[in-house]
């Protein structure tokens, strides 16, 4: 990380790379608890797996997104009381 690399000596310079990354840190900290942004990172080709900071976060995002796939493929309840209106209408016509 940009950050964490060594640079000019200078205090007040380290005093406020600390705090900008400190600040990072404390913002983004809970991002990787959010499904839709770990997802989103995940099926994004520039991103993949390389954003994520631990193995674990990868497995669960692997984990969401099958669950996800096997959502879409199952009609929710509200789909099929839907249908089922639909049918009866038909049949009635």
């Amino acid at each position: 990380m940009l950050l964490k690399d060594q640079g000019p000596t200078t205090r007040g310079i380290q005093t406020m790379r600390q705090e900008m990354l400190d600040s990072l840190n404390r913002r983004f900290a809970k991002v990787e608890d959010v499904p839709c942004v770990v997802l989103a990172t995940l099926l994004d080709p520039r991103y993949k797996h390389h954003a994520f900071t631990s193995d674990h976060t990868l497995t669960k995002a692997k984990e969401w997104l099958i669950e996800e796939m096997q959502d879409m493929g199952e009609p929710s309840e509200t789909e099929v009381q839907m249908s089922g209106q639909t049918e009866a209408q038909e049949t009635e016509v």
